[in-house]
């Protein structure tokens, strides 16, 4: 008899939800009329299936509206930035300013050698240790 794989409950998380609203635009830097987009590309999501509340980032109302309009890809290489730069960054200040648990000396040399992916998920399991997780 096949054993059924228990799927992972996604981490959601709605202070850090709100804190990324509450940051410039990461596109455009205005600062009103902010929303949190779950990045689905990079295999983070699919039809029906959100990605982590960790895995947003800031935009504008406008930009968020143009972004499902024109599709996430296509979107990200006509504003020429990599959304793991934004997620990365957001967290690693989130968790120094918000939850006062800045990086160690160690855990920031590891960082500099790793993969934007490999670094989201370094970070949303440090969260999920200190509690910033529900």
């Amino acid at each position: 008899m096949l054993a059924l794989r228990q799927r992972k409950k996604t981490p959601r998380n709605d202070q850090y939800m709100a804190w990324v609203r509450d940051q410039d635009s990461c596109v455009s830097r205005v600062y009103h009329n902010v929303v949190s987009h779950h990045v689905r590309c990079f295999g983070w999501g699919g039809m029906g299936i959100k990605p982590s509340d960790f895995r947003v980032v800031p935009l504008t109302h406008d930009e968020h509206m143009y972004l499902h309009q024109h599709g996430e890809a296509e979107f990200w290489e006509d504003v020429g930035i990599d959304p793991r730069c934004i997620i990365a960054a957001n967290l690693i200040v989130y968790m120094r300013e918000v939850l006062h648990e800045p990086l160690s000396l160690d855990e920031t040399d590891m960082l500099a050698g790793i993969s934007y992916d490999a670094m989201i998920e370094f970070l949303e399991k440090r969260i999920e240790t200190i509690g910033g997780v529900h």
